[in-house]
């Protein structure tokens, strides 16, 4: 997730994008931002302060899961919650669990 630390992450326009921006800045995603998006007549704008706060909460979920497993993080969900997660499969048990 670490990108440049000085400025907003951007996504190249989509063909056709109007050169329309929505912010993502964590707080007030509306509906007609997510339509705007997903028909390509926007592009999305991450603003500073929403990409230093998911660095934030990235650095301290890393820090909680090396102190050991934590519920999702080390182990399963659901049934599988007493299952551990190998050290070797944590990024696709993320992505998996994120994908879910």
């Amino acid at each position: 997730m670490d990108t440049a630390a000085d400025g907003p992450t951007r996504v190249p326009p989509p063909s056709g994008a109007t050169g329309a921006r929505v912010v993502l800045d964590g707080t007030g995603l509306r509906i007609g931002g997510v339509v705007r998006l997903a028909d390509g007549r926007a592009v999305p704008d991450v603003s500073p302060q929403a990409l230093d706060r998911a660095r934030r909460s990235r650095r301290t979920a890393e820090r909680l899961a090396a102190t050991g497993r934590l519920y999702g993080r080390g182990t399963g969900v659901g049934a599988h919650r007493s299952v551990a997660v190998a050290a070797q499969d944590a990024a696709g048990h993320g992505l998996r669990l994120l994908r879910s």
